[in-house]
This record gives structure tokens, sequence and C-alpha cells, in this order.
């Protein structure tokens, strides 16, 4: 791609390889963790963290606790109104530069040896249990929930619905003598059936998404 650059801005070529690379980041995510930062900086003062200095379990343990809130189904801090995983990002963002220079209070435990061996053997077991259950049944999620599935219920079911929520396969299909009830949406428009989302347009099946689909009575 950066061999079809004009020759006309021989300039395009370097800088896409300058070491500064802003255009990588996704600026809204930015905007967001700068409303994350905003609350220290106005409670504290701005970048006060290069004078007073950190110490890293407390930055750590703060974007634990802002992504267990958001995995617990909580997406806004109640005081910034900003999300969870902005303030995540910008907790993280204090650590590193602290780290970076330099003037952070390291206060990790003793390091864990053997790293490398420790990921191989504890894959093997993921590996091992994945063989053991080749198909697993489907995760229990808010959405699952929210999706009024009667059928569903956390896995007990014989006939668990194949898609909720997500893409849709291209070739999706319903089982031989199986019936399903479903409603699907799309970008252009609503289909009520498997059959009419599978004679639309390209277009608008790629980003069709399952709302319900379960087992027919």
């Amino acid at each position: 791609m950066l061999d079809d650059l004009k020759e006309t801005n021989p300039k395009d070529k370097i800088g896409s390889r300058k070491w500064r690379q802003y255009c990588v980041t996704p600026a809204r995510v930015a905007w967001e963790v700068g409303i994350a930062l905003l609350v220290g900086s106005l409670k504290y003062g701005r970048t006060n963290w290069r004078v007073a200095g950190i110490t890293a379990s407390v930055y750590v343990d703060a974007a634990k606790g802002h992504i267990d809130q958001f995995w617990e189904g909580e997406d806004l801090d109640p005081e910034s109104q900003a999300h969870h995983i902005a303030h995540a990002i910008a907790g993280l963002n204090i650590l590193l530069d602290s780290i970076l220079r330099s003037d952070w209070n390291d206060d990790r435990p003793p390091k864990t040896e053997d790293m490398d061996l420790i990921r191989t053997e504890t894959q093997a077991k993921v590996d091992r249990l994945f063989e053991m259950y080749p198909d697993p049944v489907m995760p229990v999620t808010q959405l699952n929930q929210e999706l009024d599935l009667p059928e569903w219920n956390g896995g007990q079911t014989e006939t668990p619905p194949k898609y909720v929520g997500g893409e849709i396969p291209d070739d999706f299909d319903l089982e031989d003598g199986q019936q399903y009830e479903v409603k699907i949406q799309g970008d252009l428009g609503t289909y009520d059936t498997i059959e009419e989302w599978q004679k639309a347009e390209p277009s608008r099946r790629t980003v069709a998404r399952l709302e319900k689909l379960r087992p027919g009575v």
C-alpha cells in the first residue's frame, strides 16, 4: 500500500513510518479517555502524578475494578458518566507514563518464574477441555435473557438456539425437520424468515443480525 503513494508527495512514505503514530488510535476512544482523565485533573491537578508519583498496585487495582464493573453489566462510571473501560485505560495510561519516566513505586509481588512453561502447560489443559467437550453449550449472557427465549434455560434445553445476537453466517441454514421462529433485523429492513433474509441483497445479508431464534413448537 505504501508503495502506491503518489511520488508528488514524498513525505507520505516517510511520514507513515514515523515514530509517532497518532492516526492508528481511534479518536473517539481518546476523547472518552480524556473525560476520565479530566476527573482526576479537576480533583488533583492535571498531570499531578508526575510530581506526586504513583504506586503500581493502586492503578492496577483501579483498572481491574473498572473492568470488573463493566463485565458485571455497568457501562458508565456513576461519578463521571464516562465509560468504565475509558477509566481503565486512563489509569493504565498514567501507570505506563510513570513506568516510562522511571518515577513509579514498583510494588509488584516477587516475579513468577518460567512464565513460558506456565503458559504452555495451561494452554494444554484448555485444549484438553475443548477436546472433551467439542460442542460446548452456549454461554448464558444478558443478551440471551433480554431476547426472551423461554426454551433457553442456561443450556439445559435439548435444542438450544443456534445463534443469538451477532452476525449471521452466509451459510446459515435450517436443520432438516426443525422448525424455527425467527426475527431478523438488517441495516435496510426487517426480515421475518430465514428465506426472506437469504433472498436479500448481499449488503443487507452481511450486516443482518439475528434478534430471536428458537426451536419452534
